[in-house]
């Protein structure tokens, strides 16, 4: 099947590949991360009219929009050009408290042949639609991989943080904690997203059970879920971003075999059940109750 990718350029430090099947649509000015508001606003409706001339000049048969924000911003084009004849990706809590927008994406998503999602809580701030949903993890992880999981009674309860790092707020929380009780060690496995407050902070508290791991590539992913008893993913549940998301840690934790800590009220803590231990930081004051759930 012949295809090609039509991609935002908003960070050109990353120097993506420019050939196709890759169509890069360029940021103008600034990189995104450096630009003020109004030149991100602007560029936005570059990126729309950009598109749009990629695809009439191209005269693709089906498209596959990723994600939910792109879809808004070409709502009209695709109602009108490609009507039953795309699909529209949802991955996050977007822009759905605002009326403008939300009854945009209702008209975009009326019209998709298909709306995936990859959580079952998104309808709880979609509009109203069939969905179905789909995550976008791939079944050539290699299960063989997952060690046997052996953990004698004394030992120190691994917490992991995997991937990308932010929500410090919570990360700073569970520091608290661990740092006043010995039976547990809290690890840092990625780079962190928003700069350095994580990593500063854990050098301020400088205690041997909580680790910054540094970066690490997909191949390192069964030797650190190995090394994990737990898998931290307790990101609160103040907003509608956090509290209906299903992240990739449900799906490496089903993998690997590791269960999850997750806050209270949230689809994670729904969706994986008693496979994990659900945790209010913003209230608990002791891991007493995590030791004697696992």
């Amino acid at each position: 099947m012949e295809y090609d990718v039509l991609y935002f350029d908003r960070d050109r430090s990353l120097q993506e590949t420019k050939r196709r099947p890759y169509i890069a649509l360029p940021w103008y000015g600034k990189g995104a991360l450096a630009a003020p508001k109004y030149e991100k606003a602007l560029n936005f409706l570059l990126y729309a009219r950009n598109a749009k001339r990629t695809i009439q000049k191209n005269r693709y048969d089906f498209l596959i929009v990723l994600t939910t924000f792109p879809a808004v911003l070409l709502s009209g084009f695709l109602t009108k050009r490609y009507p039953g004849r795309y699909l529209v990706d949802i991955r996050d809590y977007t822009q759905e408290h605002f009326g403008p927008y939300y009854r945009m994406e209702s008209k975009v998503l009326a019209g998709a042949a298909m709306r995936a999602i990859s959580s079952p809580g998104f309808v709880n701030f979609l509009p109203p639609a069939e969905y179905c949903v789909c995550h976008n993890f791939t079944m050539e992880e290699s299960v063989t991989a997952c060690p046997a999981f052996t953990k004698a009674a004394g030992e120190k309860v691994v917490i992991s943080y995997i991937g990308s790092i932010s929500y410090e707020t919570q990360c700073k929380q569970l520091i608290e904690l661990v740092e006043k009780d010995d039976r547990f060690i809290f690890r840092f496995y990625g780079n962190e997203a928003n700069g350095t407050e994580v990593s500063e902070y854990v050098r301020r508290v400088h205690n041997d059970r909580i680790q910054m791991m540094g970066a690490f590539s997909p191949g390192d992913r069964p030797a650190i879920y190995g090394a994990s008893d737990l898998v931290f993913n307790c990101y609160g549940n103040e907003s509608p971003l956090v509290k209906y998301a299903i992240s990739n840690k449900y799906y490496d934790g089903a993998i690997y075999k590791k269960p999850l800590l997750v806050s209270p009220g949230t689809a994670m803590a729904e969706c994986a059940g008693p496979y994990a231990y659900a945790l209010d930081l913003g209230t608990v004051r002791s891991l007493d109750g995590l030791w004697d759930w696992y």
